[in-house]
């Protein structure tokens, strides 16, 4: 509302001052007045604040745009400046300033209302104020050109051999004297519903728009969208926006909503030396600014999606077969894959074998087919097989019973306690069955069987069973029993 008020005043005072009427009769067509000096200029106040209310006293570029409509639309103008606030964020520019003609005058040649929006940086534009009677006056400065151009565009081609001071114009008598012909606008021929472009400032020709009906515009060669600045280190700068509008009614307000969406290219990694850009897809409805949609491209044509977006979309695939050892397919909608019995061979796996290898005495295994078998072997070289005769050399342990077919044979063993005994035994044995040494002299034995203790010479012996103690000569307090005991 302060910026509306401050261009108001400004603009009902530059009314004032130099009178609608007067001013309409100074414009140039070149855009400053018959003396040069005044060009198409209109100053603008305000205080230069972001989208979210703060106020800005850094150095910044602002794009002021001009539109027919107070909502929707393409801007019928634009210029950037670098402008600079000072500490309470005020500023005052010259919109007009960048271009040496300032203003178009055709921007305000219908007549109509227009509003001025304001854009900082790259942030949303912000609310349109309207723009009032001094701007207005430079439709006035057409009054004196006929769409535009000066009277003098229009004076009849001299005929040949005559000279300028007999060439009329379309209301003059013959033999009037014609404008001078350094101001004359001339042109070398015109093509139906071609834009005419002024290719030196006295000459027309055809330009590169045509125009369909009153609602077609085309476009015979590349069709510019400049940046809103020229980046430096600290910002890169959007080029300006193509804006495509549709219009839907919308039931629930009872009211037409445009539905705008904008084509934009944007700077990427600023001051990098990967520095790039991207084209990228805006949408906005209604009075909203165009936002990001998400959708954009890359300077190599690789295309970013917005989030949730696939690619391609919809699948393509119809049904679904069963391969090499599958069973279950096809399937059209939803179904099961399952291995077939027998389906998998081994040619069909990454690995069809695995490999065995023998441990300690052991002999054999190897690489191995899944499906397939070795054996293992006994290395009899280090394990001997107890079916054939072996010979032990080392201490052997049997903890469960011995159970022996054949004969034991050896001069000396004992099983228990000296259950059976050859030998030198001297004191405190017991001797169960077969028991004799010629040379026992021990003390306190006990023996029983068939010539126990037999030639026993020591004492305190006890024996019982045929020859018990047989031949005992020497020794005393023996005991014996059975045939021939002590004998």
């Amino acid at each position: 509302m302060r910026s509306r008020l401050h261009l108001s005043v400004l603009l009902i005072g530059c009314m004032w001052l130099t009178g609608l009427t007067t001013a309409a009769q100074q414009i140039a067509p070149g855009g400053a007045t018959a003396s040069g000096a005044v060009p198409n200029l209109i100053k603008y106040s305000s205080v230069l604040k972001d989208g979210s209310g703060a106020v800005i006293t850094a150095l910044s570029g602002v794009t002021f745009l001009i539109y027919k409509d107070e909502q929707g639309g393409a801007p019928l103008w634009m210029e950037t400046q670098n402008v600079q606030p000072d500490k309470a964020g005020r500023y005052a520019v010259q919109l007009g300033a960048v271009s040496k003609d300032g203003l178009p005058p055709d921007v305000f040649m219908t007549g109509e209302a227009r509003w001025l929006a304001v854009q900082i940086g790259n942030e949303a534009e912000q609310a349109r104020v309207t723009l009032v009677a001094v701007p207005y006056a430079m439709k006035a400065a057409d009054a004196q050109t006929l769409g535009g151009l000066p009277a003098s565009a229009f004076v009849l081609a001299a005929p040949p051999n005559a000279s300028p001071a007999t060439a009329t114009t379309g209301s003059q008598a013959s033999g009037s004297t014609a404008a001078p012909g350094s101001s004359n606008v001339t042109t070398t021929g015109g093509t139906a519903n071609t834009i005419p472009l002024f290719t030196t400032p006295t000459n027309i020709q055809n330009s590169i728009l045509t125009q369909t009906g009153k609602t077609g515009v085309n476009v015979g060669g590349k069709l510019n969208l400049p940046a809103t600045g020229t980046a430096n280190s600290s910002k890169g700068f959007n080029s300006q926006p193509g804006d495509f509008v549709a219009s839907v009614f919308n039931s629930g307000t009872s009211t037409a909503v445009p539905q705008t969406f904008q084509w934009q290219a944007e700077p990427v990694n600023n001051d990098t030396t990967t520095a790039s850009g991207t084209l990228n897809l805006l949408f906005g409805q209604g009075t909203s600014m165009p936002a990001e949609t998400g959708f954009k491209i890359s300077s190599k044509g690789v295309l970013s999606f917005a989030t949730g977006q696939t690619f391609p979309g919809t699948g393509t695939v119809t049904s679904v077969n069963s391969g090499p050892g599958l069973t279950g397919g096809p399937i059209t909608t939803t179904g099961t894959l399952s291995i077939a019995n027998a389906g998998v061979t081994n040619s069909m796996l990454a690995n069809p074998a695995l490999t065995v290898s023998a441990g300690t005495d052991l002999l054999g295994g190897g690489q191995v087919s899944l499906g397939g078998g070795t054996t293992l072997n006994l290395d009899t070289t280090k394990v001997p097989q107890l079916g054939t005769a072996n010979t032990f050399t080392g201490n052997q342990t049997v903890n469960g019973k011995l159970s022996a077919t054949g004969v034991v044979t050896g001069s000396s063993y004992q099983i228990g306690s000296n259950l059976f005994a050859f030998g030198s035994y001297i004191n405190h044995n017991a001797f169960l069955g077969f028991a004799g040494n010629p040379t026992l002299a021990g003390t306190d034995n006990t023996a029983s069987g068939a010539n126990a203790l037999l030639n026993n010479i020591g004492s305190d012996n006890t024996a019982s069973g045929s020859a018990a103690l047989f031949f005992n000569t020497t020794g005393v307090w023996n005991s014996a029993s059975g045939s021939e005991a002590l004998y």
